[in-house]
């Protein structure tokens, strides 16, 4: 706009000049002054003034030319190559112009194409530094859960397993609960062991009431479920307080041994419920995380649950699950050390049942068994959990009591011997009754030292065989 009011103004000037100057003979000066609006006009692309003014111009000679009527022919052809060389003029400046448009044009076009591609670099940059950024945190995780695998495998206890594993989940996640629900026993159909991932205590009384239909799902499917949204909240009857959740089964010979839940998680880095922001990880990235660390827990925990069995078998006898001979001698000198050390006595129990060679002769060696097994069983319950019940050999059963003397350890067999007298023992098809004889024999009393003290209960319990059987005598 600014330009064609140049152009025009130009214009007007020239021509007001012409006009006053008409009286001049020979106009060529006069009609030269017409290049400049011309000249202007097709230069800042205004073809159209252009025209006018090269028109005007011609109109305004050729009216000056016939007014003077000096030299018409000479002015005339002045005027037409004049004006010939005007349109060429503008001929040539408007191709220019247009020229330099399109160069300009081409200009803007590359221009705006390389800060396009400019533009996607940078983004294409961000992504790669985010995407390394995200490499690197899942880098950093797998080599958190290979280290918490080495620690979970250099531990064969149990509670060791168990306090690495609630470590390792409230170091990855921030979680307002987390429930840990398992089948410790064998063959048993319930969770009997619940434990507070968030505090490290075992639960009391029942931790999954408000994520029952959540444990019964993922126990049912043995996969893991995830939990963000209110449709999915509604669906499994949380309550309003639990906003996300995430739970895990934990699986060994293709059976559901226990389960893992989370409440109100967030993985550790993540700025949303559900963790999935911060770190870039999805609903199935953070399940893939969790399932490393209770897949690795389930594994740790089987091989704990094996260590435990060879333990015990090693030191509990199978057929009576008491103490077996070597492990209960190992804690029998112990023991003596101990009352040496702090002055108290120690009774020792021999136990002995009568005629069993007999016994299993007339009913056979399984009835034989099942009787050994419910006498040992009596003696577990005839004595305190301090005191340790061990099988000797054979028939022969051994008990320790700490801190007791002769007289109540006697009052102890007594009482045992007379339940055993007074009970009858089913094995089978068969019933039948049995009898035991027992010798008593107290540190310090009887002995100095804990092979003493058992061969002195042994030479008491000869005694009681030797009396008539069915009966506890004292060293």
């Amino acid at each position: 706009m600014l330009h064609k009011f140049v152009v025009i103004l130009v214009f007007l000037l020239v021509f007001v000049l012409n006009v006053a100057k008409a009286e001049q003979p020979f106009l060529s000066f006069n009609f030269r002054l017409y290049l400049i609006p011309i000249v202007l006009a097709a230069y800042v692309g205004v073809r159209k003034i252009s025209y006018v003014t090269a028109s005007v111009a011609l109109v305004q000679g050729i009216a000056t030319t016939f007014a003077t009527s000096e030299e018409i022919l000479s002015n005339v052809l002045f005027l037409f190559i004049s004006a010939a060389i005007f349109f060429f003029a503008i001929k040539i400046l408007v191709r220019f112009d247009e020229r330099l448009r399109e160069i300009s044009s081409s200009s803007d076009q590359k221009e705006k194409i390389a800060r396009a591609s400019y533009d996607s670099l940078l983004v294409q940059d961000g992504n790669l530094v985010e995407n390394n950024r995200t490499l690197e945190n899942r880098s950093i995780q797998l080599a958190e859960l290979y280290e918490v695998s080495k620690a979970m495998g250099a531990s064969l206890g149990f509670d060791k397993i168990l306090e690495i594993m609630r470590e390792a989940v409230c170091r990855t996640f921030e979680f307002a609960r987390g429930v840990l629900l398992l089948k410790r026993e064998k063959g048993s159909k319930k969770f009997d062991f619940q434990y507070y991932l968030d505090s490290g205590k075992v639960a009391e009384g029942d931790a999954q009431r408000e994520i029952k239909e959540v444990v019964n799902w993922v126990v049912k499917e043995a996969k893991p479920l995830i939990i963000t949204d209110d449709v999915d909240r509604r669906k499994f009857n949380l309550p309003e307080h639990l906003s996300s959740l995430l739970g895990e089964p934990l699986i060994l010979s293709r059976k559901v041994i226990g389960v893992v839940i989370l409440e109100n998680f967030a993985l550790r880095g993540g700025e949303e419920q559900g963790g999935m922001a911060g770190r870039g990880l999805s609903a199935g990235e953070v399940t893939d995380i969790f399932s490393i660390l209770t897949t690795q827990f389930a594994l740790q925990m089987r091989k704990a649950m094996l260590y435990e069995e060879v333990e015990e078998l090693s030191i509990t006898d199978g057929l009576t699950q008491v103490a077996l001979r070597r492990h209960f001698l190992l804690r029998f000198e112990d023991e003596v050390k101990r009352s040496r050390h702090y002055d108290v006595p120690l009774s020792f129990l021999m136990v002995d049942i009568d005629h069993f060679k007999d016994y299993n002769d007339k009913y056979g060696h399984l009835v034989g068994d099942a009787v050994l097994r419910q006498i040992a069983k009596i003696l577990g319950q005839g004595v305190r959990e301090v005191d340790l019940v061990g099988r000797y050999g054979g028939e022969e059963f051994c008990i320790m009591l700490p801190e007791t003397d002769k007289d109540t350890a006697y009052e102890v067999a007594e009482r045992i011997r007379s339940f055993v007298e007074n009970s009858r023992f089913k094995a089978y098809d068969e019933e039948t009754s049995v009898t035991i004889s027992a010798g008593v024999s107290c540190f310090p009393a009887d002995a100095d030292t804990g092979k003493e003290l058992a061969d002195r209960a042994d030479a008491a319990l000869l005694r009681a065989k030797d009396s008539g059987r069915n009966i506890v005598c004292r060293y």
